[in-house]
């Protein structure tokens, strides 16, 4: 129930417990945004205070490989592999930030499927363009059946695939 959009919670807080001790060549923030929903405001207050270089985005994605809808019309399967952003209806994503999140999938074999949501968006929008000069921006998506409603639901190793690709 209400998956969207605490499992993204879950897993920054994982990421961060895994690279606790880690020796990072460069500042990590981690943050938890709130009215996404109502115009990106905690993401674009976030940006505009932190000005990063670059940002990775986590949230829910449409899973809807369900029985009706035409493969063609899928953004993403449930038990696909964590979500790479391409696009979605208020950013495309930087070409660098997608190559090196596939690159980087590859390299640690971390199972992924592209992301195109033609509709909607997410705070990767606010990432890019709330900074002062912009961010490279790129988004790591769950993806989650039955999008807002009570019975949202994601897979366990789509989670765990996240977490990994975050952490790399």
């Amino acid at each position: 129930k209400s998956l969207d959009n605490r499992i993204s919670v879950f897993i920054l807080i994982e990421a961060l417990r895994a690279l606790k001790g880690k020796k990072v060549p460069y500042d990590v923030y981690g943050v938890f945004t709130v009215q996404e929903e109502v115009g990106l405001r905690g993401a674009t207050a976030a940006s505009s205070g932190i000005n990063p270089d670059f940002g990775i985005n986590l949230d829910v994605t449409l899973a809807n490989d369900m029985p009706g809808i035409a493969p063609h019309e899928h953004c993403t399967k449930l038990g696909g592999g964590t979500a790479i952003k391409v696009l979605d209806g208020r950013t495309i994503c930087d070409y660098r930030m997608v190559a090196f999140m596939k690159e980087v999938a590859k390299k640690k074999k971390i199972k992924t499927q592209l992301e195109i949501l033609t509709a909607g968006g997410t705070d990767t929008a606010s990432i890019q363009r709330d900074s002062n000069g912009g961010a490279i921006a790129g988004g790591i998506s769950i993806p989650c059946r039955y999008l807002h409603q009570v019975i949202e639901m994601v897979n366990k190793d789509d989670t765990q695939a996240t977490i990994d690709l975050l952490v790399a």
